[in-house]
């Protein structure tokens, strides 16, 4: 039984490890403050999307970036949170989604969490890296 242990440990991650979709890390969708809507994703195999087009290897810091932004907003995303307090009318409307929950917010709201920030800041980075035309 003490062989077979590792053995079997060994075979399970291997099959762990076959193909498959390695699924979404996170998606980022915004609308609102003058801009068309725009849908970012962002694979846990690090690679990411604009709008639905071709998938492209993203920067090992990108993806970084966005395990942190969706690990301190996972408790958030659980709760299916919403933070508008405050917020101008005309404002960026945000929605993240992970395998957690979605959280909404709209910018300049009194009420985000400070991981909001930095999902604002991977969004700007994202939209450089992967959107065609995107300044």
């Amino acid at each position: 039984m003490r062989r077979a242990l590792p053995i079997l440990v060994a075979a399970a991650a291997a099959l762990a490890g076959c193909g498959g979709d390695p699924g979404e890390l996170l998606t980022l969708t915004t609308s609102g403050a003058g801009e068309p809507p725009q849908r970012l994703a962002v694979e846990a195999d690090a690679r990411g999307s604009c709008d639905g087009g071709a998938e492209q290897t993203l920067p090992s810091g990108l993806v970084l970036d966005a395990r942190e932004v969706e690990r301190e907003l996972e408790a958030a995303a659980r709760g299916r949170r919403s933070y508008t307090r405050g917020a101008p009318s005309n404002a960026r409307r945000y929605t993240l989604s992970t395998k957690d929950g979605i959280v909404h917010w709209v910018e300049g709201a009194s009420d985000t969490p400070p991981a909001v920030a930095k999902a604002i800041l991977l969004r700007q980075n994202l939209k450089r890296e992967l959107c065609p035309g995107a300044g």
